[in-house]
């Protein structure tokens, strides 16, 4: 994932913690299901008077092809957003950021600023540096103190 999502390992991933009793949309975090087929819907599942039923949008949203599977990745579904906007950013409380990866081929200013930012906005986040593992296909963190 780090190629796809974190530009070639220059980037960086971020850990969110759903926590109980913090008012959060993470705690309407779903996982999403990998499969074989596209989703198929049935016309039972398209009638009422909202033809875009829980089941259909979850059906559309939380499906994606076997192929992604390794990433294991969750959604959080909203239909309370304003529809003028292209997206929205969800509030979350600083302690629901439970660690920041960095990237094996982060730039040093970009470690440094984030580095920064996340010690000052997130104190209780644990902060890692990825590395490459020397003789397998696979990456090795090392928290930074």
């Amino acid at each position: 994932m780090w190629s796809h999502y974190a530009h070639n390992h220059t980037g960086v991933v971020i850990e969110f913690l759903s926590l109980k009793g913090v008012d959060s949309p993470l705690i309407l975090a779903q996982p999403v299901g990998y499969q074989d087929q596209m989703p198929r819907l049935n016309f039972e599942d398209m009638m009422g008077l909202n033809p875009f039923t829980r089941k259909v949008l979850d059906t559309i949203t939380l499906t994606k092809s076997n192929v992604w599977e390794y990433e294991k990745e969750w959604r959080i579904i909203s239909s309370l957003r304003n529809k003028s906007q292209t997206h929205e950013i969800l509030p979350y409380a600083p302690e629901e950021v439970g660690a920041v990866y960095l990237g094996c081929k982060i730039s040093a200013g970009d470690k440094a600023e984030v580095i920064d930012i996340t010690k000052a906005q997130y104190p209780t986040a644990r902060i890692f540096q990825a590395q490459k593992h020397p003789e397998e296909f696979r990456l090795i963190f090392t928290e930074e103190t």
